[in-house]
């Protein structure tokens, strides 16, 4: 164990106390005393104080490396056996003078040092609620003066104590300030904890662990850094911006995915996962704030005043950058469930530094007030409140894809004038569990000004992606000049998370055609009838020289003179699909799909439908599942228009819809709009 020493020796000139007091009886507080007795040295002065003496001390403690500091605002009271005087705290540079009237007090005097404040609302105990104190015997004779200087030279539990005090003064002194000059409640610290437990806080109280610390690492009561982040969750519970659900929670990964393999519905952990990572995150941002604003003597101690994030648990992580490392390793995972994340996030923001990511330097002040405001318990609220402040979105989009928030590029394929392209993106979104699954897709034209916006594309793939329909892509047409698009990406399982914009890409408008033909079939032009057949039905489609189509289906029709239509849901069916095969590759296909209605009776827990398409060797391979994949529309809402080029060509695509074999009426209704397969010159 390292040696440690309290040297009563010299700390806020705010504080600094002095005047005649009047003595009154109290009732004396339990407390835990070091059994050390201290060496003191007085310096006697003679001083015409009248019926007056006066005690004045110098008080230091010493920090886990043996450099002393002033004990600044350390509650100071002056006693005998019976009486205590009012309550004095130590100033800036440690000093404290106490003049008091010498005919009300025992000639047997006493000063007490105690590990507690109260403008700050600060004391640290024992784990069983006994305050730390210290008593130092003091002498006083007539007319006489007398200066104190107090040195313990001890390995004992009142000077890590006020290791623990001295850390938490300072940030109860900053949340004051912060708080716009109310303090935080009152914070009871107790330590040590036990030994196999770590530190915590729980309403108004912290806990700090009695472990030993990892070799090389500070001991649990010299962490200022862990110190601060349980002070931050008093602070989250004083301003009701948190609702931590509590329990383990782990850096280097996604803590939707930790709490999901703890045994939690994926439901359950991704609200667990997005609380924690917040609750955890933001306290270790505020206390690393905190620690630019402590006297420079503190900032000079080990591990304090700096951008890392040290426990005397072993490991260490750096929030000012963007690589996130964790004791020099790279980490993975990132994402809004990852506290390491949030926390670098939060400290770009403010960070005075502007780079290339990272365009901001807001003040802590004003980060504060936005959370509070809002009153932010997720990451995702703290970013909608940042967006309805007008904070520049394309800005903050640049921060969060350097932690794997976003999707970090748009990509497009098949850029010609004559067909439209197709954009994709990725669904990541830190979890390995949970992927963003539905998108808003925006134009904007070279002013930045909206041209369309297309709302909840639904996607449970790896890779989202969207056509525009013929008429938007003409819209793009008729800019004439390079244009932007970004996505708004969200989570909806149990509750709508993210809302969080992309950057803004730019494109550049088509300059070749695609060579080729396209043949468009329409509901009309299969010429099927207006019935579901409850067996197969087979027919040869010509529409142009160009491509044959022969099709083949079950219970599958052209409905009310409309559109072509699957039912699978009728108590003699269970089973429908259309399946059509070309006589030539066909390299990009797309299709318009919906329900038929809001009531068709199924849904992806008791229905199927999925599209298949044959390669050339005659295979056939699952394309889409659209109850799962999709949310479909239906017809009266508006098509959903899907494309996909395939290089290699296919020889074929088909539907196949399961349904509940139930009712009598034809439920279950698929329907399908205008059809168009693009095939080569050279075929």
């Amino acid at each position: 164990m390292l040696f440690t020493k309290f040297l009563l020796g010299m700390a806020f000139a705010a504080m600094l106390t002095t005047g005649a007091i009047n003595a009154k009886t109290q009732k004396k507080e339990k407390v835990a005393e070091d059994v050390v007795v201290p060496e003191v040295t007085a310096r006697r002065q003679t001083r015409n104080l009248g019926p007056q003496r006066m005690v004045s001390a110098d008080l230091r403690w010493t920090d886990e490396q043996g450099i002393a500091h002033p004990l600044v605002g350390a509650k100071v009271n002056l006693h005998d056996p019976d009486v205590f005087s009012p309550n004095y705290y130590t100033d800036s540079t440690g000093h404290v003078e106490i003049i008091y009237d010498y005919y009300d007090y025992d000639q047997d005097l006493y000063l007490k040092v105690s590990a507690q404040n109260d403008t700050a609302n600060i004391k640290v105990q024992t784990k069983q609620g006994v305050l730390y104190t210290y008593d130092f015997q003091v002498n006083i004779m007539i007319d006489d003066y007398i200066d104190y200087t107090f040195t313990t030279a001890v390995e004992g539990d009142f000077d890590r104590a006020l290791n623990i005090y001295q850390a938490a003064y300072y940030y109860g002194m900053y949340a004051k300030q912060i708080n716009y000059g109310t303090a935080m409640p009152m914070c009871s610290i107790n330590w040590p904890g036990s030994t196999d437990e770590g530190c915590y806080y729980s309403y108004n109280s912290i806990t700090i662990s009695g472990k030993t610390a990892a070799s090389g690492y500070p001991s649990s009561w010299a962490s200022w850094d862990v110190i601060g982040h349980e002070y931050g969750h008093h602070v989250q519970r004083t301003k009701g911006i948190t609702q931590n659900p509590g329990g383990t929670h782990y850096i280097n990964t996604n803590n939707i995915d930790s709490q999901y393999s703890n045994g939690y519905t994926l439901e359950t952990a991704k609200s667990r996962g997005h609380k924690l990572s917040w609750a955890e995150g933001w306290p270790t941002f505020w206390s690393t704030v905190a620690q630019s604003t402590f006297p420079a003597d503190i900032r000079n101690i080990s591990t304090v005043g700096d951008t890392r994030y040290t426990t005397y648990q072993g490991f260490w992580y750096e929030l000012d950058t963007y690589g996130a490392l964790t004791n020099g390793y790279a980490r993975g995972s990132y994402g809004d469930a990852d506290e390491i994340a949030i926390q670098s996030i939060l400290y770009k923001l403010y960070s005075p530094t502007i780079d290339t990511y990272d365009k901001f330097a807001i003040s802590a002040q004003t980060l504060f007030d936005i959370v509070c405001n809002d009153h932010s318990y997720t990451f995702t609220q703290f970013i909608q409140a940042m967006y309805n402040l007008g904070y520049d979105q394309n800005n903050i989009a640049k921060l969060l894809g350097q932690y794997r928030v976003i999707p970090t590029q748009i990509n497009i394929e098949n850029n010609y004038i004559n067909f439209p392209a197709t954009f994709s993106w990725s669904t990541y979104m830190g979890s390995s569990n949970l992927r963003f699954n539905s998108f808003d897709f925006v134009v904007l034209d070279s002013n930045l000004n909206q041209v369309f916006r297309v709302d909840n594309i639904s996607c449970s793939v790896n890779t989202a992606t969207y056509t525009p329909t013929e008429s938007q892509w003409n819209q793009i047409l008729a800019l004439g000049t390079n244009y932007y698009v970004y996505v708004i990406s969200k989570q909806t399982l149990s509750y709508v998370s993210g809302l969080y914009a992309s950057e803004r890409f730019e494109f550049a408008q088509p300059t070749e055609y695609l060579t080729g033909f396209d043949t468009v079939m329409t509901p009309s032009a299969w010429g099927f009838r207006q019935q579901y057949y409850f067996d197969g039905q087979s027919a040869v489609h010509t529409p142009d020289e160009h491509l044959t189509i022969n099709s083949t289906r079950l219970r599958c029709g052209y409905i009310e003179q409309s559109y072509v239509v699957l039912s699978a849901k009728h108590n003699e069916a269970g089973h429908a699909y259309l399946s059509l095969e070309f006589n030539k590759p066909v390299y990009f296909y797309s299709f318009d799909i919906a329900l038929w209605s809001d009531s068709e009776g199924i849904n992806r827990n008791n229905a199927e439908l999925v599209m298949q398409v044959k390669d050339e060797y005659g295979d056939w391979r699952e394309e889409a599942d659209f109850l799962n994949d999709y949310t479909l529309p239906t017809k009266d809402q508006g098509f959903l228009n899907y494309g996909v080029w395939d290089d290699d060509g296919i020889y074929g695509i088909r539907w196949l819809e399961t349904a509940p074999a139930t009712g009598t009426k034809n439920k279950g209704r698929i329907a399908f709009n205008n059809m168009l397969f693009h095939t080569a010159l050279e075929d």
